[in-house]
């Protein structure tokens, strides 16, 4: 189920247009660099391939740097109301369809001037709020808070435990 789409991906890459015409599953007659190539010398391939590469390393990097800490602080303090409200503030994302969400964003966006790569980066980091607060604080939750207390006996302040202890637990 997982090959298939990648068999066709691979298929239609290396055919030649005169070879589309056969049974599209169909191996190509002739395997062939032509499309591949034609793809690369188009203007603007480059600069967009950039583009999607500097936006995915900086918004990773910040999703990285700061969800895990989140949900580490988020899944500890449960008993607080705020965080409790946090939390549900969070997970509230994951019901919102983005078809829903989508135009009202894109004048919120146009309104703030944030129809560009920076705004691009911060949308980014926005939508993968929701899934990855919830998948990390269940993992969180599911570490037993003894370790927690034992980190705390042997000197070891929130931040120190999280990094130390718990962050290297969700890799």
């Amino acid at each position: 189920v997982i090959l298939f789409p990648f068999y066709l991906f691979v298929v239609g890459v290396f055919k030649r247009p005169s070879d589309e015409r056969r049974f599209f599953m169909a191996p190509p007659a002739v395997w062939s660099m032509d499309n591949i190539l034609h793809v690369m010398q188009r203007k603007g391939f480059w600069s967009a391939l950039e583009l999607s590469l500097t936006v995915t390393l900086i918004s990773m990097a910040v999703i990285l740097a700061v969800q895990p800490l989140l949900a580490y602080f988020l899944s500890r303090n449960q008993g607080k109301r705020f965080f409790r409200l946090a939390y549900y503030w969070f997970i509230l994302g994951i019901f919102l369809p983005f078809q829903v969400v989508m135009l009202p964003l894109v004048f919120l966006c146009k309104q703030l001037g944030m129809l560009n790569v920076p705004g691009l980066i911060v949308l980014t980091i926005v939508f993968a709020f929701p899934i990855n607060i919830f998948l990390m604080t269940g993992f969180v939750k599911s570490v037993p808070r003894s370790i927690d207390e034992a980190a705390i006996m042997d000197g070891c302040g929130p931040l120190r435990t999280f990094y130390q202890i718990i962050l290297p637990m969700m890799k």
